[in-house]
């Protein structure tokens, strides 16, 4: 249909450059952007025809739609190949795409945020710019498994995902690696994440203004209750909801001064009134799950463990 519109067009280049709304951010962008954000790869490679020389020379523009298109990917990896200076950049606060929320993210980041998974890796391997929430995004485990890769994502493993987050094509603005691992039903990023030391009981970050009031709710939530709205694995037990079930109750057994990091009152008392105000979408044998916690009948580990 784009491809027929353009080519009855007496200009179709003017056309396919005229600005149109992006979606739910509210701004008018080009339409190749608002095609790669909403990851429509035969409209960006039809529009990529069109696309003046300045678009086809600049990372971040590649970035957004290499992960849509391989010909946006290759012509990114070339244009790396001759200015790989270009690796360590930041989009900056000048670039069309700072108009949704980019600026400030590296070309990984741009990737990895309109699931191009396999672009951010490929940006890693070649030294581009990269942290803990690119890594969780891209779910790049052998990133993260690398030693001499440690001190650069433990300093981000209980921080909230940057500001270019909101951008995404899933929400993940004002969440932890944790909840968004979570929150893609991640399992083996889970336990990772556990297993490094992510607090399990880090609350949502949102900014004044960013909440209407029929969402309050979204800014006490952690972990746990993305496991429960996103941890449909029955087959497998729940493993997401287990691993946090599971270092709960070993930190709940630890004396409170060995704790890494403090268990509110609420999770001491009673883990239900944690999870209560998401039980309509929760799976009703997680429900179950729940409850044998809160009985003290739940069985560490189990299927999921």
């Amino acid at each position: 249909r784009v491809r027929q519109l353009l080519a009855q067009d007496p200009d179709p280049s003017e056309l396919a450059r005229a600005p149109v709304d992006a979606g739910r951010f509210k701004v008018q962008l080009q339409p190749v952007y608002v095609a790669s954000i909403q990851g429509h790869s035969e409209v960006v490679n039809v529009l990529l025809d069109h696309q003046p020389a300045s678009f086809l020379a600049d990372a971040f523009s590649l970035a957004c739609a290499s992960a849509s298109s391989s010909r946006a990917r290759d012509d990114l990896l070339r244009l790396l190949k001759d200015c790989p200076s270009l690796l360590g950049a930041l989009c900056p606060p000048s670039h069309p795409l700072a108009a949704v929320g980019m600026a400030g993210c590296s070309l990984a980041g741009m990737a990895a945020a309109f699931n191009g998974a396999d672009v951010a890796k490929q940006l890693a391997r070649l030294g581009a710019r990269y942290d803990l929430f690119v890594a969780v995004l891209a779910d790049d485990m052998e990133w993260l498994a690398e030693p001499r890769n440690a001190r650069a994502w433990r300093q981000d493993l209980n921080q909230y995902f940057p500001r270019w987050a909101e951008s995404a094509r899933t929400r993940i603005n004002g969440l932890t690696p944790l909840m968004a691992a979570a929150q893609r039903c991640n399992v083996r990023m889970v336990r990772f994440l556990i297993g490094a030391g992510a607090d399990i009981f880090r609350k949502r970050y949102g900014r004044a203004g960013d909440w209407e009031r029929a969402r309050a709710k979204e800014m006490e939530s952690t972990a746990i209750n993305y496991a429960q709205i996103y941890d449909h694995l029955q087959d497998q037990g729940f493993p997401i909801i287990r691993c946090l079930l599971d270092r709960f109750q070993a930190l709940r057994s630890m004396p409170e001064a060995d704790r890494p990091f403090t268990v509110p009152a609420a999770w001491d008392g009673s883990i239900r009134e944690s999870c209560a105000e998401w039980l309509d979408g929760t799976h009703p044998a997680a429900r179950e799950l729940l409850d044998d916690f809160e009985l003290g009948i739940y069985e560490p580990g189990g299927e999921g463990g």
